[in-house]
């Protein structure tokens, strides 16, 4: 799902069409006129601005329809006037009514709407570890709206926990064919291939998902571990800060941070990582681990 967030715009209220101002960074803002909440999805888009996925927070392009990162919806297509919309608008722009009683009133919903429902479905079986369930959910929302890249990546997700990895890479490709920047998809698709030691492709799969979402902690983090498992301990340690700086908390990547820079004779820098880890968590136990192996070579 997604909003369209304006910034440094004037914009009407939806209600009695007065000019409002939109403050920096708000993706909401009240009518002073006539006291109608005004969400920002619900004004006519204007080209260049940002779409960002309710799903996961990631910024897209204004002309994306699917999410680079988690492959979520960004718009769908309008029950009213039929042209597309950001996902969750309220008012339809063109036509003015409200989209959701709208939607009521019409006895089937759209294929769009079922497989969002179906794929959301197969997403909490999924979460419940029934993934014969979920694949099936999976497989009716791919019915319901074939170009609808989201489920073609979960069913990729189990099939990788079940080891059944050129099945998931065909799911991921399909995924990927449906929308070229979906960054999860190329992540998901890169770390079967480092799984499989085939870690030129694994590589190019990192740099696509760092591409499509250059805030993909995870990606940087994966690219960094294939890096270091071929003792290119600098270039690792570059993806790793980055990855850091995205998800300063994650324990698994302050520990493969110090680990690159314990390989690099940077004790005390490694140390430094181990230590942000355990004040996180004071009982990790890999993070203490590694603190006491750095320890040992400082007093050697």
């Amino acid at each position: 799902m997604g909003w369209l967030i304006l910034t440094g715009k004037s914009v009407k209220c939806i209600n009695c069409s007065a000019n409002l101002d939109v403050p920096e960074g708000v993706n909401q803002i009240f009518c002073v006129y006539c006291g109608t909440q005004n969400l920002l999805a619900d004004v006519l888009e204007i080209p260049g601005l940002t779409l960002i996925c309710l799903s996961c927070n990631t910024k897209n392009k204004d002309d994306h329809l699917f999410c680079s990162k988690c492959g979520g919806k960004l718009k769908e297509k309008c029950p009213c006037c039929g042209q597309a919309h950001p996902f969750n608008t309220v008012f339809c722009p063109v036509k003015g009514l409200n989209i959701k009683e709208y939607k009521g009133k019409k006895p089937d919903l759209s294929s769009e709407t079922k497989a969002e429902e179906f794929n959301s479905k197969g997403l909490d079986l999924y979460k419940k570890q029934k993934y014969e369930e979920a694949i099936k959910y999976y497989d009716k929302a791919i019915e319901a709206d074939p170009l609808f890249p989201q489920p073609w990546n979960n069913k990729g997700i189990i099939y990788y926990s079940q080891d059944k990895l050129e099945e998931a890479i065909k799911c991921y490709d399909k995924a990927i064919e449906l929308h070229t920047d979906y960054g999860d998809a190329w992540n998901n698709k890169g770390k079967i291939f480092d799984r499989q030691k085939r870690y030129k492709e694994a590589i190019r799969c990192f740099d696509k998902a760092i591409e499509a979402d250059p805030d993909c902690g995870d990606a940087w983090n994966s690219k960094g571990k294939v890096l270091y498992s071929q003792w290119k301990y600098d270039e690792a340690l570059e993806c790793f800060i980055r990855a850091s700086n995205i998800k300063p908390e994650d324990l698994n990547i302050l520990n493969n941070r110090g680990e690159a820079l314990f390989a690099m004779g940077k004790f005390y820098e490694a140390i430094e990582c181990y230590d942000k880890a355990l004040k996180i968590k004071s009982s990790h136990s890999r993070s203490r681990n590694n603190k006491e192996k750095a320890l040992k070579e400082l007093h050697k």
